[in-house]
């Protein structure tokens, strides 16, 4: 299956446009970005990645990046990049993370600026999972 994103930079896409691409996505991504915008009270910022990657909201504040999710043809992916100290408390809950996550995570190297995971989501257990590592990466604001 291809997995086809928003690369225009010429034409920045509106939340309909993102979301009519991320088709059967659609649920996981919105309960994602609910889940993000009210535990850790950040609003994303839409903006143009590189040219291989495409559109992404950025979730970031003062300056830190939580996360970046890319919208795609029936699915999405998220950019998680972790620390030395964020590797650590995520490898303690690797075995409540589905097959999948779990192997992005121990064959993704460890590099001088982190950690980069790339997850795609296709399915709820995923989103699931991407909500467990961002809670390993930083303390979620509000339990509401």
């Amino acid at each position: 299956m291809s997995f086809e994103r928003l690369l225009n930079r010429q034409i920045q896409p509106d939340n309909d446009q993102i979301l009519a691409t991320l088709g059967l996505a659609r649920a996981d991504w919105l309960a994602l970005r609910t889940y993000i915008e009210t535990h850790y009270e950040i609003v994303p910022e839409l903006k143009f990645f590189a040219k291989q990657y495409g559109w992404t909201l950025r979730y970031a504040r003062k300056g830190k990046t939580l996360c970046y999710l890319f919208p795609e043809t029936d699915a999405f992916s998220v950019l998680i990049v972790f620390g030395k100290k964020e590797v650590e408390k995520a490898s303690l809950i690797l075995q409540e993370l589905c097959d999948s996550t779990r192997k992005i995570f121990t064959e993704t190297p460890q590099l001088h600026d982190g950690r980069w995971l790339w997850i795609r989501v296709t399915r709820a257990v995923e989103a699931q999972d991407v909500i467990a590592l961002l809670q390993c990466k930083q303390i979620p604001i509000t339990k509401k």
